[in-house]
């Protein structure tokens, strides 16, 4: 995942794979956030996060670590994209899903 971000927006689930040149150096999460980038995000795989990743099933599986893991949330937006409303935990689940 190559991301551009230029300063921390809030909370991102990602993979440790970043890069500040189109991906001719790779380095990790870790490295990145040294950097000063997403400093709230976490890593993890698609099977932790999502109910069935390969069958386009994005919701989040029980336990997920993107559930409670937000940090940030335009004031725009009050649901889900299935017109769930944010947050069902007290705290903003990170995705497309609110987790209920």
């Amino acid at each position: 995942m190559v991301k551009t971000l230029k300063a921390d927006t809030g909370a991102a689930v990602v993979v440790n794979r970043f890069s500040t040149n189109g991906g001719t150096t790779v380095i990790s999460l870790a490295s990145w956030q040294g950097l000063g980038y997403d400093q709230h995000s976490l890593l993890a795989t698609p099977a932790q996060l999502f109910v069935d990743p390969v069958s386009n099933d994005y919701h989040l599986v029980a336990g997920s670590p993107a559930i409670n893991a937000g940090t940030f949330l335009t004031s725009d937006v009050s649901d889900d994209i299935e017109g769930v409303a944010r947050s069902q935990g007290g705290v903003y689940d990170i995705g497309a899903y609110e987790a209920h």
